[in-house]
């Protein structure tokens, strides 16, 4: 346990007993190393820290106010010139501008995106491998379907990894805004 673990924690444990004057003198030594926020952090890990400085003002302890250097000392930087977030900005669009898409190497890499995505789907997914068993079994002779019956699982992944590189294309392009099923399936992160 750290220095800062053990005064906080002696703290916490003076103003649950009421011995707050005792807990203020620790309190006010200990602010020569530590700042205030740093202690009720220490002191209660089960709790949030501004729930342990609710606590210990409740018991009359007196704290810093929230806005001293006591309290926090690092705080938030100098707010942004209109000046610097032009600049950020235009630092952005130009990097955009240097950053897009050869499209040569676009075309190279819808095919081979296309046969990576068919690959997983029929090594990887149970659909793949259901329709690899049905056309084994056709091929065998156990059982006496129609090709097109026996394959239709790997069909399908042929239909569905077609479109979805497609899809791919056209949002890496900045054709397409992603879909309602991407949107859907993010849970609680909507536009």
């Amino acid at each position: 346990m750290s220095e800062c673990e053990e005064i906080a924690t002696t703290i916490n444990r003076l103003v649950k007993a009421g011995y707050i004057a005792k807990a203020q003198e620790l309190l006010e030594l200990s602010l020569d190393d530590y700042f205030v926020l740093q202690l009720p952090m220490s002191a209660d890990k089960k709790v949030n820290a501004y729930t342990t400085i609710a606590a210990w003002k409740k018991a009359g302890l007196r704290l810093p106010a929230e806005d001293t250097e006591e309290f926090y000392p690092y705080r938030d930087s100098p707010s942004v010139t209109e000046e610097q977030l032009k600049t950020e900005v235009d630092k952005l669009k130009e990097k955009m501008r240097t950053s897009t898409m050869n499209p040569v190497m676009f075309l190279i890499q819808l095919p081979l995106r296309f046969i990576l995505a068919l690959i997983s789907f029929t090594f990887g997914g149970w659909i793949g491998r259901a329709g690899i068993a049905l056309v084994l079994l056709k091929v065998i002779g156990d059982i006496h379907w129609q090709w097109w019956v026996a394959a239709l699982p790997l069909e399908y992944g042929v239909i569905y990894c077609l479109y979805m590189t497609i899809d791919g294309a056209l949002y890496r392009a900045g054709l397409k805004d992603v879909g309602g099923y991407a949107r859907f399936t993010q849970g609680g992160r909507r536009n």
